[in-house]
């Protein structure tokens, strides 16, 4: 599992975009701000793997939000179920983790993709 924390504030809009990624043709070389150059096959894992890594942090956070309004707890729970550090949990993690509140009723981020 990674661990490094994506930071976004939609995470069904962040899938989206992954999969607008993977339909391009022609890519060659995959330049993200966050990770070293990926090339060839290592595109598509790379992608994939964001999108598994999204998808178990949004199935982390239905699993253990309780209604709590206190946002670092929620992180720090999340983080606990993911098998990550608490002390990861900071504003942006706590923003992050909180944006996929809003999808409660989606068990899988690909399913509310699926579903638009």
């Amino acid at each position: 599992m990674p661990r490094e924390m994506p930071i976004y504030d939609d995470p069904l809009k962040s899938v989206r975009s992954i999969e607008k990624l993977k339909a391009l043709e022609g890519v060659q070389v995959l330049l993200s701000a966050w990770d070293e150059p990926r090339a060839g096959s290592q595109i598509e894992r790379i992608m994939a793997e964001g999108q598994e890594y999204l998808s178990r942090i949004h199935k982390a956070v239905l699993k253990v939000s309780d209604g709590s309004t206190d946002p670092i707890d929620l992180s720090r729970r999340v983080l606990r179920e993911l098998g990550m550090p608490e002390n990861m949990a900071n504003p942006l993690v706590a923003r992050s983790f909180q944006s996929n509140l809003k999808y409660k009723g989606v068990d899988g981020l690909q399913e509310g993709v699926e579903k638009s």
